[in-house]
């Protein structure tokens, strides 16, 4: 038995290890991985926080050239960084847009939070930035997204653990969102959340982890 434990032992040991790296500027917080350009191979998304050392903070894009190697496309200077990357169909176009919390590069205390969104038009050129209000300066790292009005047009979801609050920006059908609608919790702190239809009526649910976890159903009269 002994020989057998030290056998595989030596094959974890020298099996060799088949990794590519990339090097992407400092401070990578997030990964984001769908299909940008609609070619059948996910590109990476990477969202950076500010770095002092660099004075950069950001987004990278490293495009798939169909074989599972990368290049990095595109880089965007967020003065703040842009540290919390997701991703989904905003504006209806077939491109996948990314989107994240943008924090202003205002003084305090008017440096308020933001949903930041870079729209995806399938030419590699990420160069319209659409910033909306979030109404806090709590900060919102955890964001995601889903139809929660069945109105076949994704809108965007945060949470905050600070604030003790989850919150709903509704999208219009054309990429541009409603102020966010805020729901306070007590008792807890989120620490993430959720979007998804969980009860099969064509409506995003949402669930929020923390020291517990609740789940907030979606219906035309509210949550």
């Amino acid at each position: 038995m002994r020989y057998i434990i030290l056998f595989f032992l030596s094959l974890i040991i020298f099996t060799p290890t088949f990794a590519a790296e990339y090097i992407v500027p400092r401070a990578a917080y997030s990964v984001y991985a769908e299909d940008l350009d609609l070619d059948g191979d996910k590109d990476i998304v990477v969202g950076h926080k500010y770095n002092s050392q660099t004075d950069w903070g950001g987004v990278s894009i490293l495009g798939n050239n169909g074989n599972g190697e990368f290049e990095l496309i595109d880089s965007l200077f967020f003065n703040n960084g842009f540290a919390y990357v997701n991703g989904n169909y905003i504006d209806n176009d077939n491109y996948i847009d990314i989107f994240g919390q943008y924090v202003s590069d205002d003084p305090a205390p008017i440096n308020n939070r933001f949903i930041g969104i870079i729209y995806n038009y399938g030419y590699q050129s990420f160069n319209n930035i659409i910033y909306f209000p979030l109404n806090t300066r709590e900060p919102v790292p955890d964001i995601t997204s889903g139809d929660i009005d069945n109105d076949n047009d994704i809108d965007i979801i945060v949470a905050s653990n600070n604030g003790q609050f989850w919150g709903v920006l509704c999208n219009n059908g054309t990429g541009q969102f409603s102020s966010p609608e805020y729901h306070y919790v007590t008792g807890y702190y989120p620490v993430d959340i959720a979007c998804g239809n969980l009860n099969e009526d064509n409506r995003n649910d949402i669930a929020i982890c923390a020291q517990k976890t609740e789940v907030y159903f979606s219906y035309e009269t509210g949550f």
